[in-house]
């Protein structure tokens, strides 16, 4: 369980499960605490302010959020997965998100950027992006820049000219662990803590006071051997695509000879929706359980969202209200109170032949009207708008079809599956012809998506490596135009045979 907590700087935030023990603090950030019973239980989560009985003070709790989460993931909590870690891969999010157009930014040879983008000192004038001047005053006048690294990995710092280089060594709250030492001599390898999440490196002039220096085409590589010097180039991957997965399968996206695809596993948000053929099933004390025919489902599998957001229990057999379970025929069960639904205790699927209505409402349609944000109201014969109950309506046509959710800019029930098996969409779906091209920026991320926790890259991780890479992939083009050619020499014969 996490929560984003603020404090005044002297109360206590709480955070524990009921009737255990939990943790608390004065600091702002991130709070966690982990629990692994040894059978399933039902819990209470308590957020509170822990200062003294008598005492003044706030804290405020945001993004309280709770992960079920496998063993090997609970066992590296703490010990190599930091706190920064545990916050990335368990993201705030509302309800159920994928992941949304992933994001994928890997650094080039050379971590460091042009002096541009440094925290310069007044006396530090950039001659050139890599190049910086100094017209020292007095000692140690320094220029700085932050990066983050990995823990207990090493690093080395070169330059091909300049005076003095010091390292501070950082932990995820910016707290200073240690310094590496004034050095003056290149290339320097370094080994960050166990426990650094960033550096923020100094050029300066420790021995000299005054005088001119020039700091010349500065690179911090990975490993214990200089590169060549490079500029900073990050590579970036934008993919237009929604990914979905749980702990035994995902969505994979994957590139194949220059061409992108996903191995799709998931149907990651199907609407549910008066547009679906809804079925009774049966009656029960204080709830209805509703039936939907789906195909190509795994049994269990799915993840049902509520319009208000709330995630539907999974239960197998269903014994209450807002329940759900996915059987082994691909037919989704849900339950739906009474007091949400307004439907009527004892009413067990019949056909609505009420005067008031337009014409016959049968049992397929009134669940239809429900799943488009309509309320039957049993007294008045009617449905009405759970968003405005002066909304009302007699017209079956007009509440299997008017979908007020939609109306009302806020969200149907939605569903998650595993498929079991893939799916191909047939290309007569789209234009094949026409290039789509769309520019947005989400500000609410947690409504949207959720984090990437797992990608796989390839590398060349060395310059022979690479070279072989580029050398193999040169005569792969070679062959391709050497084909090429003979095609369009054997086609301009047959044209020319041709009298063309």
């Amino acid at each position: 369980m996490l929560t984003d907590v603020v404090t005044d700087g002297t109360s206590r935030a709480k955070l524990e499960f009921v009737n255990t023990s939990g943790v608390d603090s004065t600091t702002n950030g991130l709070m966690y605490l982990k629990s692994n019973p040894s059978t399933d239980m039902d819990v209470s989560v308590l957020v509170g302010n822990y200062t003294t009985l008598g005492d003044e003070g706030w804290v405020q709790f945001d993004g309280v959020r709770l992960y079920e989460i496998d063993q090997s993931t609970y066992d590296a909590i703490g010990v190599s997965l930091t706190d920064s870690d545990v916050e990335r891969l368990f993201p705030y999010v509302d309800s159920v998100q994928h992941v949304e157009n992933p994001v994928l930014s890997v650094e080039g040879d050379n971590l460091l950027p042009p002096f541009t983008q440094w925290d310069l000192h007044d006396n530090a004038t950039v001659i050139s992006p890599y190049e910086l001047e100094l017209n020292a005053t007095g000692l140690n006048q320094v220029s700085a820049y932050n990066t983050n690294v990995l823990p207990n990995q090493n690093y080395v710092f070169n330059q091909e000219d300049g005076a003095e280089l010091d390292v501070k060594f950082m932990d995820e709250n910016n707290n200073t662990i240690s310094y590496l030492g004034e050095v003056d001599t290149f290339p320097k390898t370094f080994t960050t803590p166990t426990n650094c999440n960033s550096i923020r490196l100094y050029l300066t002039n420790y021995v000299s006071s005054t005088g001119t220096f020039t700091f010349t085409n500065p690179i911090l590589n990975l490993g214990t051997e200089p590169k060549p010097f490079v500029e900073r180039n990050p590579s970036y991957l934008y993919a237009s695509v929604t990914l979905a997965g749980n702990e035994n399968k995902k969505d994979i996206s994957y590139q194949s000879d220059g061409t992108w695809y996903v191995d799709r596993n998931f149907e990651p948000k199907r609407k549910l929706s008066g547009l679906d053929e809804w079925l009774f099933g049966v009656n029960s004390t204080g709830y209805k359980q509703v039936d939907l025919q789906l195909s190509n489902t795994v049994a269990d599998s799915e993840v049902v969202v509520k319009h208000d957001g709330s995630i539907i229990k999974h239960s197998y057999p269903i014994n209450g209200a807002d329940q759900s379970y996915l059987d082994g025929g691909s037919k989704l069960r849900i339950s739906i109170d009474d007091s949400d639904s307004g439907w009527n205790a004892n009413w067990s699927g019949g056909d609505y032949t009420d005067s008031t209505l337009s014409r016959t409402m049968t049992a397929s349609e009134a669940i239809k009207a429900y799943f488009n944000g309509w309320k039957w109201d049993d007294t008045n014969k009617n449905l009405y708008s759970r968003y405005d109950p002066s909304v009302t309506s007699t017209d079956v046509d007009e509440v299997i079809t008017r979908n007020l959710h939609e109306e009302n800019n806020n969200k149907n029930y939605f569903l998650s599956y595993q498929l079991a098996y893939r799916i191909a969409i047939d290309e007569e779906l789209f234009d094949t012809s026409a290039n789509y091209t769309v520019t947005y920026e989400i500000l609410d991320k947690y409504d949207f998506t959720t984090n990437n926790n797992d990608v796989t890259v390839h590398y060349a991780n060395s310059l022979k490596s690479a070279f072989e890479q580029v050398v193999s992939k040169q005569s792969d083009q070679g062959t391709q135009i050497s084909i090429h050619a003979s095609q369009i020499i054997d086609i301009l014969a047959r044209l020319e045979a041709g009298g063309l």
